[in-house]
């Protein structure tokens, strides 16, 4: 919430801005918005992370602060040109964030005025940079005569109790619709609390925990783990792609063509191949090939675990417990995986480590006594995800699988977990066991290849 003089002023600075005058292009969302005007009601749409660059001021809602400090703001926004001084520029969209609360909308917070950017690596003296996080956002349009239609709306998202907002990052969106349509429009960006939060959030954490546990725990020569400001690197010092690669924070950011090189570099120093969390085409022209899009999935089980699948009284499900039954278990799923057999052994050495360090629970299952399926619970305090789901091929659709993810779901849930997630590759089979046990989509993870070939990694 914002008092409506700091909303009064801060649209005023704009009636007669440059920007009235320009092109832009509209940072990509999933909504799709109505006509007529929705100053009284809002929708709520999942935000990729944005990087903005701009100038801020720290002020708060009192009267001697807010409607003194933003009018200035804007003023030195537009005096100065700021605009045409911000490097790496996606749009020519102006962005207002409200972040850096100290509580709720009493409380001092910070104001930034800028434009979102593909990259903050260079940050002009005298600015800031700021990344909006991937959340979730109710939005509202003032749409008609501003700025009267701005503080309407600000009155009405006020006058919502029921909106539970998170006091991280909200933000005006000033674009196309703002400079060159009538009547004006302005988006509201409010950042609310929900469920999906939640399942993306494990998703994102549990993709972290699992490849940071690959690579410390490994007892490979080759493996390693870096993090940055902008990504993490990691190795699991083994000859699979899966194992090795470069994790953006930001999934919309574009690595430099300096981070690229050093990135193959340093992987080709120690012959392994990777990939590339990422849907920057610039790694096309660095010899990277595009290996597809990657579904994280997520289930809430904080009320309970779902019902186990229908299956055969035959089907057994064993946690691995001892060297033989570990080997059994990374044979059977470095086949499904179409592994080498030199990195199916460095799996199995990993396997046995991570395992040890209880940071990883394997489940396999039997019919009839004989070894049919896989499954892996990654574990850590902050996260539980399922990888290394595999059937054989002729006992597939007999309920296998489901029963190996309800096994692990079980496990979550004893280790106190309230969300599990899974990254799946293109929507199949999987995608419909997971679904028809409660998971949802939560994201999309498009990413590069180096030093294998798409085809070699379908197989």
């Amino acid at each position: 919430m914002r008092a409506p003089f700091t909303i009064l002023s801060l649209a005023t600075a704009l009636i007669s801005s440059p920007l009235l005058g320009q092109s832009t292009s509209h940072i990509s969302d999933k909504t799709n918005f109505t006509e007529e005007n929705t100053m009284g009601s809002h929708e709520v749409v999942q935000k990729p992370a944005i990087l903005v660059i701009g100038i801020d001021c720290r002020t708060s809602n009192a009267p001697e602060a807010g409607p003194q400090d933003i009018p200035k703001l804007w003023g030195r926004f537009y005096g100065e040109d700021i605009i045409s001084r911000i490097p790496n520029k996606t749009s020519n969209e102006v962005i207002a964030l409200y972040c850096d609360y100290e509580g709720d909308y009493t409380q001092p917070y910070s104001v930034v005025i800028g434009c979102p950017v593909s990259s903050i690596a260079t940050i002009p003296k005298g600015m800031v940079a700021k990344t909006i996080p991937a959340s979730s956002y109710a939005v509202f349009r003032a749409i008609g005569e501003h700025p009267k239609a701005l503080i309407e709306t600000w009155g009405n998202i006020w006058k919502q109790p029921s909106l539970e907002r998170t006091y991280i990052s909200d933000f005006e969106l000033y674009g196309n619709k703002f400079a060159s349509s009538s009547p004006k429009e302005v988006e509201v960006y409010i950042g609310v609390n929900s469920k999906e939060d939640a399942l993306l959030q494990s998703v994102m954490q549990g993709r972290f925990d699992t490849f940071r546990s690959g690579s410390v725990c490994s007892p490979l020569p080759e493996a390693d783990f870096k993090e940055t400001d902008q990504n993490c690197l990691y190795a699991w010092g083994m000859d699979y792609v899966c194992g090795n690669g470069v994790m953006e924070k930001n999934g919309e950011r574009i690595p430099t063509e300096e981070e690229i090189d050093k990135a193959i570099e340093y992987f080709s120093s120690k012959n392994l191949p990777f990939m590339w969390w990422s849907s920057a085409k610039i790694l096309e022209a660095k010899g990277f090939q595009f290996g597809g899009i990657l579904t994280g999935i997520a289930l809430d089980i904080s009320q309970g675990v779902p019902s186990k699948p229908a299956s055969s009284s035959e089907l057994k499900i064993k946690i691995v417990q001892s060297d033989s039954e570990l080997e059994s278990f990374t044979n059977l799923a470095a086949n499904a995986f179409a592994m080498n057999p030199k990195a199916s052994e460095q799996w199995l050495a990993l396997n046995d480590s991570v395992m040890k360090k209880d940071e990883q629970v394997h489940f396999m299952a039997y019919l009839n006594g004989v070894l049919v399926g896989t499954a892996t619970l990654s574990v850590a305090p902050s996260s539980a995800g399922i990888w290394n789901l595999a059937t054989l091929p002729e006992h597939r659709k007999h309920g296998i699988g489901g029963t190996l993810v309800h096994a692990a779901l079980v496990e979550a849930k004893k280790r106190n977990h309230d969300q599990v997630m899974a990254i799946l590759m293109p929507k199949g089979m999987a995608w419909g066991l997971f679904t028809k046990m409660g998971f949802k989509a939560a994201c999309e993870f498009p990413f590069y290849i180096y030093g294998v070939s798409a085809e070699e990694l379908e197989k």
